[in-house]
């Protein structure tokens, strides 16, 4: 009975009274959540097992008021790292102790109780607590790239044990004084043998074993603890000193201008091409992308917000300065609030069509005053509520852009004028029957503005810019490039070919007529001048005239075919959609996990006779002579850089730019 007593009463008892005589402080001030239990809970889930110093009373008042007060009630000029410091190494003997003497056996006491690093420890562990980015345990060390992304992925996490086995490749560089307390501007990392060892860095990327050498990733100088500007940029050292964010065409998404072979052009002035840029860009309407954020998820969110990509695209405007801009996905009040009042600033003058419905997106064609005047403009709605394949309320947008020569008369110019066609066609893999119609539409009001405007007898070249959703040497692609569709018993999922969706057990097929007569399109895609009820023949005696009878609608005088499509256009595309240097397809978009090249700049050229009598149509230069383009990238060079949109770039599609001459009337 006694043993009993004494082992489940005064044993626990004896415990707590040793619990209460140790360093454990009450802070009545705080309740339950005071520092010192937060900071105890903290050394338990740390796995601390080292033994705790009693203090006596005065050292605990000392430590409480510590606690209360921060590191900033240490000795100026000393932190709690310097003060166990001067503690461990220079012992002063009893009979003269220091001023601070009492203070620096309580932090003593106080980092035994919770394993404070030394300053010799914190130089292996980086002043762990004090640096943002460390997980609550802080054991792992995980830096991620916040800007100008040139990596792919996240940045390699770090384990503690391995910067302290020194398998991990990480040097701090020169320090700064911050509260006190010596901290590291930042890290370097220098790549080594046992990088990827248990212990060092873990799961670093295939991509990311390129730096080599002296080569390494710093993050900019600390501002405060957990003070970073929103938009500082990551910097990459390398051996030329190449610092990201300068130019945001270096580094891994690099393009470079492909300057094209120029004939011999007669040194006469009069004679001299009208030269002009041009480009196309899918700029992500921010109302899409939040709807389908889904797609987005590898972006980090800063390069997701509208903020920073309104100012990188503007950007990406004055690095180039095109001449002409046809961009889709044009928000329609940004648009109105930011994307026009800052393009007239740099000297621009726009047009915009939203996209029918209660859609909030559109096309954009912005030109400047200086090189072009705006002779017609012409928005064009592929919503037709007659037609089953014309449901969509996808747009384009047409203008007729007079180009201004210094020496040219008001109204009058020596080169012809230039049909600009910008448009962004439906997305839905499985519809090519709309793909088509709407192509049709496009190709039939370029056809009537053209004609309407060469009342000269001089036919206006044209530029078709655009999002079409189609990949190249699709049906779609071979429609425009050669001039001729055979489309009937296709599946539609083909016709853009962006998707492979041959696995279907019954897949929707085209058959002709893709769209009824009444819409006044025949299958050359030109509206009919008029249309005309067909009449019956006269009775072989001659007694009766013509007599006009009702035809139902599909009967209408128009010239169809129910498997082909025509148009006479002459179209070819300004990229070979092959990079020359590896051979790898071009991509001018990366979304559901793989790249597709689906935005052109098509323009007018003269086609060469083939005599094999098959295949792709080729081109000759006529009045429109290429004369230069930018770069695109593969798919495997995005996916190095994270995919789109990253720091860099700040849509999911690339830019398309090309430089032409014009040839003067004559």
């Amino acid at each position: 009975m006694v043993g009993s007593l004494l082992y489940f009463i005064l044993a626990p008892l004896a415990r707590l009274l040793g619990r209460i005589a140790g360093p454990y402080i009450e802070d009545d001030s705080s309740g339950d959540c005071s520092k010192a239990s937060l900071l105890e809970s903290d050394r338990l889930s740390d796995g601390d097992s080292a033994p705790r110093l009693p203090l006596s009373k005065d050292q605990t008042v000392l430590l409480q008021d510590w606690l209360r007060g921060g590191p900033s009630e240490l000795p100026r000029g000393e932190s709690a790292g310097e003060a166990s410091v001067s503690v461990d190494m220079e012992k002063k003997p009893q009979d003269q102790p220091s001023e601070n003497w009492e203070v620096e056996e309580a932090t003593m006491a106080w980092q035994q109780s919770k394993n404070v690093p030394t300053l010799s420890q914190q130089s292996e562990q980086w002043q762990a607590a004090a640096v943002e980015g460390i997980s609550q345990d802080q054991s792992i060390v995980g830096w991620q790239l916040t800007s100008t992304s040139e990596t792919a992925t996240a940045w390699p996490t770090l384990t503690i044990q391995g910067l302290k086995d020194g398998t991990a490749g990480w040097t701090p560089v020169p320090a700064q004084s911050m509260g006190g307390v010596e901290l590291p501007t930042g890290w370097e990392f220098q790549p080594r043998q046992r990088d990827c060892q248990a212990g060092g860095i873990m799961g670093w990327p295939a991509h990311m074993n390129d730096p080599v050498g002296t080569t390494g990733w710093q993050f900019t100088p600390l501002l405060d603890v957990n003070d970073a500007a929103a938009n500082d940029l990551w910097q990459f050292q390398s051996e030329s000193n190449l610092v990201l964010g300068t130019d945001p065409y270096q580094g891994l998404l690099a393009r470079v201008w492909e300057d094209l072979p120029r004939s011999q052009v007669d040194g006469k002035d009069d004679n001299k091409p009208f030269e002009f840029t041009i480009m196309s860009y899918n700029i992500l309407s921010q109302d899409l992308l939040e709807t389908n954020s889904d797609l987005y998820a590898h972006c980090q969110p800063e390069f997701l917000k509208w903020e920073f990509r309104f100012q990188n695209i503007l950007q990406e405007f004055e690095t180039w300065d095109p001449d002409i801009l046809c961009l889709q996905e044009v928000q329609e009040n940004h648009y109105h609030q930011q994307f026009r009042p800052a393009l007239q600033l740099q000297g621009y003058e726009c047009v915009y069509k939203r996209r029918t419905g209660i859609k909030t997106d559109g096309c954009a064609v912005c030109y400047k005053r200086e090189r072009f005047s705006l002779v017609f403009e012409h928005p064009v709605e592929y919503f037709r509520p007659i037609v089953e394949t014309l449901n969509r309320d996808n747009v384009a947008l047409l203008v007729l852009l007079r180009p201004l020569s210094p020496d040219c008369v008001q109204g009058n110019s020596k080169f012809p004028d230039i049909c600009v066609a910008n448009t962004h066609l439906i997305f839905n893999p499985r519809r090519g029957d709309i793909k088509l119609t709407q192509l049709a539409v496009l190709f039939a009001e370029i056809e009537l503005l053209i004609h309407t405007a060469g009342s000269d007898g001089n036919r206006s070249p044209i530029l078709l810019c655009g999002d079409l959703n189609s990949v190249p040497e699709s049906p779609l692609y071979k429609l425009i490039q050669n001039g001729e569709l055979y489309y009937y018993g296709m599946p539609t999922w083909k016709v853009s070919s962006q998707e492979d969706c041959s696995h279907q057990m019954c897949p929707r097929k085209l058959y002709g007529p893709l769209w009824p007569s009444r819409l006044r399109i025949t299958d050359n895609c030109q509206y009919v001048d008029m249309c005309e009820k067909k009449r019956t023949e006269p009775p072989g005696d001659g007694s009766e005239g013509y007599v006009s009878v009702s035809e139902p609608e599909d009967e209408l005088f128009c010239n169809r075919s129910p498997t082909t499509l025509r148009h006479n256009l002459n179209l070819t595309s300004v990229y070979s959609h092959y990079l020359p240097d590896t051979g790898r397809p071009e991509v001018t978009t990366c979304s559901s996990g793989f790249g597709l090249t689906v935005d052109y700049i098509f323009y007018s050229a003269q086609p060469v006779t083939d005599k094999s009598g098959k295949g792709r149509r080729r081109y000759k230069d006529g009045p429109l002579k290429l004369l230069g383009r930018l770069s695109l990238l593969s798919e495997h060079d995005i996916w190095l850089a994270n995919g789109l949109p990253n720091g860099i770039c700040s849509s999911d599609h690339l830019s398309l730019l090309a430089k032409f001459g014009l040839k003067p009337l004559g």
